[in-house]
C-alpha cells in the first residue's frame, strides 16, 4: 500500500473519514440505546488510514495541497517522522476530532504536544485551517478546564499562555465545538498576519470577565470580516456559568471597529431595508432571537456596504 501512494503522482487532495457503523456493516436494525453504545464503543480507523497514506508520502518525499480528516480520535494522534512530514506543504486543512479529554484536559500529554507540532509542520504554506473538538461538554468548562489553548503555543517560562504558533500565510480560520481560555485566543489571534476570515461555531470563552469584545479587538487588521453561531462567554457574576451570546441584543464596543453586517442578515431573512424599518418591535425582536438566526456576521466599520 505504501509503494501504491508513493507512486500516485497526481495525490493531492485526500478527505479520511471512518463512518461505519455495527448496524450498518452487519445490515442489523438496533435499538437506538443498542445503536449508540455500537458507536461509542468502536475506534475510529481514520489515523491508522493517515499513518499509511503519511508512511507513502515520506517515502516518495511528496506532499499534499489539502488533507481533511473526521472522526479522529485524540487518544490516535502522534507526532511521528512520517506525519510531520506528511503535513508540510499543506495549504488547506480541515480536523475533526473525537474523545478529547487528554487535550481538554491536560496539556502536557503526548496527544496535546502532538498535535501541536503537527500544526507547526503545516503552518508555513498553511492558507485555511478547520479545527471540530466534537465536544458535547464543550459548555460545562467547570467539568473538563479548557486547555486547548495550549495546542496553539508553546510552553514558555516568561507568559502563561507560551509562545503562540505563527501562521504567516492564515487567511481563514474555523473552530468548532470547544471551550478556550480568552487570553490564549486572543494571543493566538493577534499573532496571525495577514487573517482575513473567522468563524466561531459552538465556541465557549473561559476566564474571569471575557467577552467576545476581547475577541473582536484582537482580530489582525487584516481582518475584514469575522462570524459566530451559538457561542457564549462567562456569566458578569457568575465565572461558573456561562450564557449564550447573542451580538444583535448586546452588541459589541463600538470600540472594537466592528458592526453586524446588516446586509447580510437582512439576506439571511429574505428582507430588504425598507422592511426592516416598518417592522414592529416584536417582529424585530423575533428576527433576532437566538433561535431564529443561524450566524451573525460582522465587518470593519469602515467596510460595510450600503444597504
Amino acid at each position: 500500500m505504501t509503494a501504491l501512494i508513493a507512486n500516485m503522482e497526481r495525490l493531492e487532495h485526500v478527505v479520511l473519514t471512518d463512518r461505519g457503523q455495527v448496524s450498518e456493516i452487519m445490515g442489523v436494525d438496533l435499538p437506538h440505546e443498542l445503536y449508540d453504545r455500537s458507536k461509542k464503543q468502536q475506534r475510529s480507523n481514520t489515523w491508522q488510514f493517515f499513518l499509511v497514506l503519511a508512511c507513502g508520502l515520506s517515502a516518495s518525499g511528496r506532499s499534499l495541497k489539502t488533507l481533511a480528516m473526521y472522526n479522529l480520535n485524540a487518544l490516535d494522534l502522534g507526532a511521528f517522522a512520517s506525519t510531520k512530514h506528511a503535513f508540510i506543504g499543506i495549504t488547506k486543512l480541515s480536523l475533526s476530532i473525537s474523545d478529547n479529554s487528554l487535550i481538554l484536559r491536560d496539556q502536557t500529554t503526548l496527544q496535546t504536544r502532538s498535535l501541536t507540532d503537527l500544526l507547526e509542520h503545516a503552518a508555513p504554506g498553511l492558507q485555511f485551517l478547520s479545527l471540530n473538538f466534537n465536544w458535547q461538554h464543550h459548555r460545562a468548562h467547570t467539568w473538563h478546564p479548557p486547555s486547548l489553548g495550549a495546542v496553539f503555543a508553546r510552553p514558555a517560562p516568561t507568559t502563561p499562555t507560551g509562545i503562540p504558533l505563527v501562521f504567516p500565510r492564515l487567511l481563514e480560520l474555523k473552530f468548532r465545538l470547544f471551550s478556550m481560555d480568552t487570553l490564549a485566543l486572543t494571543t493566538f489571534l493577534r499573532h496571525q498576519p495577514v487573517l482575513r476570515e473567522a468563524t466561531f461555531d459552538a465556541v465557549l470563552l473561559s476566564g474571569p470577565g471575557s467577552t467576545w469584545n476581547d475577541v473582536a479587538s484582537a482580530l489582525p487588521h487584516s481582518a475584514t470580516s469575522w462570524q459566530v453561531r451559538n457561542v457564549s462567554q462567562p456569566k458578569r457574576n457568575r465565572a461558573d456559568q456561562c450564557y449564550t451570546w447573542n451580538p444583535l441584543v448586546e452588541i459589541l464596543d463600538s470600540a472594537s471597529g466592528w458592526e453586524w453586517d446588516m446586509a447580510d442578515f437582512l439576506r439571511q431573512h429574505q428582507l430588504n431595508a425598507t422592511t426592516m424599518t416598518q417592522l414592529s418591535a416584536d417582529r424585530l425582536t423575533y428576527l433576532k432571537s437566538r433561535r431564529r438566526f443561524s450566524t451573525i456576521k460582522f465587518t470593519r466599520a469602515a467596510r460595510i456596504a450600503e444597504v
